[in-house]
């Protein structure tokens, strides 16, 4: 199975980031946009991984994020990957939290590597994914999301929320975008996975 932990955001944020994303997939046609009840922020992605790799993560992870204190966190501004070229990715940034999730993902990727799981190595950002872009994008199309970057580059998108949990999510790939599965939550600062 697909799987990755990841940080939830409320569903206020969610309708906030719909709103840039309808914007965006208006401007460049080539631009995948997830629908809003997808949107989180992806801590460490584990890939293909089997069942029992799984339940040797689960308990290593429950304890170590009762180590990790709640805290706040805001979105804000958007970008791209790469920064610089054509975008692969459209992403919103988050404003303030950023520095606990790096902690998070960096607490994570040792408990990952000591169950069996190879990460891909590439520092964390800590971002929303608003789109993907096709590979056949036209550069007509690439040149209008310049005004799109623009015109959100200073946006806030919702209040700030407490991120009080990581969860753990199966991702099923289909044509219409991907699908998630709630495997199990951890609680910060205390709290055991559950099953979802």
């Amino acid at each position: 199975m697909r799987a990755f932990l990841a940080i939830e955001i409320p569903d206020y944020c969610k309708t906030a980031l719909a709103v840039a994303g309808k914007e965006l997939s208006q401007m460049v046609r080539a631009a995948r946009v997830p629908k809003s009840d997808r949107l989180h922020i992806t801590l460490v992605f584990l890939g293909e991984i089997q069942e029992n790799t799984l339940l040797r993560l689960t308990h290593p992870l429950a304890a170590a994020l009762t180590k990790i204190a709640p805290f706040d966190a805001a979105l804000a501004g958007v970008g791209t990957f790469p920064a610089r070229g054509r975008p692969r990715v459209f992403w919103c940034g988050v404003e303030r939290g950023a520095d606990s999730m790096r902690e998070l993902a960096k607490m994570i990727a040792p408990i990952c590597k000591q169950a069996g799981v190879t990460l891909d190595g590439k520092p964390f950002a800590p971002h929303v994914t608003l789109a993907r872009v096709r590979e056949h994008a036209r550069r007509e199309d690439l040149e209008r999301a310049g005004d799109w970057l623009l015109q959100f580059a200073g946006a806030k998108f919702g209040e700030p929320w407490r991120v009080s949990s990581a969860v753990l999510y199966e991702s099923t790939l289909s044509p219409e975008g991907p699908t998630y599965r709630l495997l199990a939550r951890f609680d910060l600062a205390g709290g055991r996975p559950d099953g979802g």
